[in-house]
């Protein structure tokens, strides 16, 4: 048998380029491994409180916009702007785009990170099934 009908497209795991109007933003999957090793990181500290639900916004927020600035929000390209300023790709940009409240930009994100999530778990489906046929 040809073990490689496990392999599973890793290019979500990496960042793919999504446009969005007149600029393309790399997005990894939302449970990429980056993700989770600074996840379990940097919450636990936090972890009773994100268990309950209890965590303060004021520390939620930017916690999440780190994790997703160093781990799913990986590049950007196009013409970014904020208030008038263009914006090249930096950690520092990336978080005050997630972080900036007037702006639904970490809610987008978080959508293609679900969407590619969802891609590559159902490449993982496809390739159990192809083998269970065999």
């Amino acid at each position: 048998m040809d073990l490689n009908v496990f392999s599973i497209n890793s290019a979500a795991d990496d960042g793919v380029w999504i446009a969005l109007q007149d600029a393309e933003f790399k997005i990894a999957r939302a449970q990429n491994p980056r993700f989770i090793a600074a996840f379990q990181q940097r919450t636990k500290p936090y972890r009773a409180a994100l268990d309950m639900d209890l965590l303060d916004e004021g520390i939620a927020g930017p916690l999440w916009a780190g994790i997703f600035a160093d781990t799913v929000l990986l590049d950007w390209r196009g013409n970014v702007m904020l208030d008038g300023v263009a914006l090249t790709y930096s950690r520092e940009n990336a978080i005050k785009l997630l972080t900036d409240k007037r702006l639904k930009f970490m809610g987008w994100v978080r959508e293609q990170a679900a969407v590619l999530e969802n891609t590559h778990a159902a490449d993982a489906k496809e390739a159990v099934a192809t083998v269970a046929k065999n």
